[in-house]
């Protein structure tokens, strides 16, 4: 957990170029990680790497399954990033998918 959140205090600390390494580094060593996917999407929009950050989060998504806190995390993320850049058709979308999705009885 410490480890997924050090390059947010980093960044915090003004010290950009160390969060972007660390967090990249964490996505290298935590591939399989949601909450290291989602914690780094929020840090590349907040470095202003919207479009990296875009796929972080989607990759985050994907890896969230079935678990709901961290899904509902990285969805509202993502949509709010999906409405910053211009795509509120695809947010819609997304938005529409989920509610689909959540309706449907699981097996």
């Amino acid at each position: 957990s410490f480890l997924s959140d050090k390059p947010l205090v980093l960044f915090k600390a003004d010290r950009r170029e160390e969060a972007r390494r660390e967090a990249e580094e964490n996505l290298n060593r935590f591939p399989d990680d949601g909450w290291v996917w989602a914690k780094t999407g929020n840090l590349l929009w907040q470095l202003g790497e919207k479009q990296r950050a875009e796929r972080v989060l989607k990759r985050a998504l994907e890896l969230a399954g079935s678990a709901q806190y961290l899904r509902d995390t990285v969805l509202e993320r993502l949509l709010a990033l999906l409405e910053d850049v211009g795509k509120s058709q695809e947010a819609r979308q997304l938005a529409e998918a989920e509610e689909k999705r959540r309706a449907k009885p699981e097996k």
